[in-house]
């Protein structure tokens, strides 16, 4: 894939990371893996990017470096030849990470369709978005890179719309919020997010509290940008965290009703990257969520 360099000299890694929507560090192993050319030559993560600079990066393989398709059942509600639309359950990985090289979302989807783009690395063939392990719901796969270049700039300008449904602890005296928050990853603590006002990145949120149980609301959420779990830190933020999540709200005895974090993508819809159509998939609340629903009619405890 060839590139031409930004107008201004930037940062190879920072630009390259921009324009394609990959993360600057998946950029960084590309560059350090001779994968990306800058005027016939290996290029450096930090060199500059000028504007008569010719850019090339060269993809790897969507099915490389030893993942196995595996038979995971996996429910496709839609699939063309450019993208497919998935229900993920809840308890599926996304990706590999680590060591965990099976069991996942893309073991599943290297088994059940036929082609993926490659551009998002061998261990993340097709991903283009991300949900947490034990969130369930909507997910767009894209199944060639050209699909994956727009859907990754429709995520990265805030024009693909997702409404998630969360049940949260404690009964909200308010109907709707917008909450504007800077998040960042807290030193010391794994992968948890906490605020951070000075280095933080900006993370855009609005609630609609959807209906409300003696002890527990079911809230609407609608995220404009796409933060590791911001919707997670938000709501315990606002002191209101999700039933069942361990992470960011203290144990209380309604989280045993249900044996996950209770938060489900409930709407997904974006541009076809082919078409121009607006595309529009819902997903119904899962058995888990639903028999939690009709559970907290009645807890009062």
């Amino acid at each position: 894939m060839l590139f031409s360099g930004h107008p201004i000299r930037v940062r190879l890694d920072k630009y390259l990371s921009e324009t394609t929507g990959q993360s600057r560090q998946h950029i960084q192993r590309l560059i350090a893996s001779g994968r990306v050319l800058v005027n016939g030559r290996p290029a450096r993560k930090n060199q500059p990017a000028g504007p008569d600079d010719r850019i090339e990066i060269t993809w790897p393989e969507a099915e490389a470096d030893g993942l196995a398709a595996e038979n995971i059942p996996l429910a496709i509600l839609y699939q063309d030849a450019d993208l497919a639309v998935i229900d993920k359950p809840a308890g599926l990985v996304t990706h590999p990470y680590g060591r965990v090289i099976s069991g996942t979302l893309v073991n599943a989807l290297l088994y059940h369709l036929s082609g993926l783009s490659g551009i998002g690395g061998v261990r993340r063939p097709g991903i283009v978005h991300r949900l947490d392990r034990e969130t369930s719901g909507l997910m767009v796969v894209a199944k060639n890179d050209f699909s994956h270049r727009f859907l990754s700039n429709e995520f990265r300008s805030r024009r693909v719309h997702k409404k998630y449904l969360a049940f949260v602890k404690g009964v909200i005296p308010w109907k709707e919020q917008e909450v504007c928050l800077h998040l960042n990853r807290k030193r010391g603590q794994g992968l948890k997010i906490g605020l951070d006002l000075r280095g933080g990145r900006e993370s855009q949120t609005r609630l609609a509290v959807s209906r409300r149980f003696p002890r527990a609301s079911l809230v609407e959420v609608f995220p404009r940008t796409g933060r590791t779990h911001q919707i997670r830190v938000v709501l315990s933020f606002l002191g209101f965290p999700i039933i069942g999540d361990r992470t960011y709200g203290r144990p209380q005895p309604i989280d045993r009703l249900i044996g996950r974090q209770a938060l489900h993508a409930a709407e997904l819809s974006f541009t076809h990257p082919r078409s121009g159509d607006k595309q529009v998939f819902h997903s119904p609340l899962p058995e888990d969520l639903a028999k939690l629903a009709a559970d907290l009619t009645g807890w009062n405890t």
